[in-house]
C-alpha cells in the first residue's frame, strides 16, 4: 500500500520540476546567499502546502465531492485548452 505522504511527495516533485518558481530561486541563488534562498524557498513552499491542505479539507467538508470533481475536471480541460491557444 502506498503512503499518501510518498504519493504526494512524488506528484509535487515531478509536477514542479523546472517551473517558474524553481527558475527564480536558481536566479536568486546566483545573487544572494544560496542557503538563505533555500530556507526562504522551503518556508514559502511549506506555508503554501499547509494552506492548500487545510483549505482543501475545509472545502471538502462544505461542498459535495461530485461537484468538486466536476469543477476540477472543467478547470483541467480549460487549462489544457489554453495551452493550445
Amino acid at each position: 500500500m502506498k503512503s499518501p505522504f510518498m504519493s504526494g511527495f512524488w506528484l509535487i516533485l515531478v509536477a514542479e520540476m523546472g517551473d517558474k518558481t524553481q527558475l527564480a530561486a536558481a536566479l536568486f541563488a546566483t545573487q544572494y546567499n544560496p542557503l538563505l534562498v533555500f530556507v526562504g524557498v522551503m518556508l514559502a513552499l511549506f506555508i503554501l502546502s499547509v494552506m492548500a491542505v487545510y483549505l482543501g479539507k475545509i472545502i471538502m467538508d462544505k461542498v459535495d465531492k461530485r461537484t468538486i470533481s466536476t469543477i476540477a475536471g472543467i478547470m483541467f480541460i480549460l487549462i489544457g485548452a489554453s495551452f493550445f491557444l
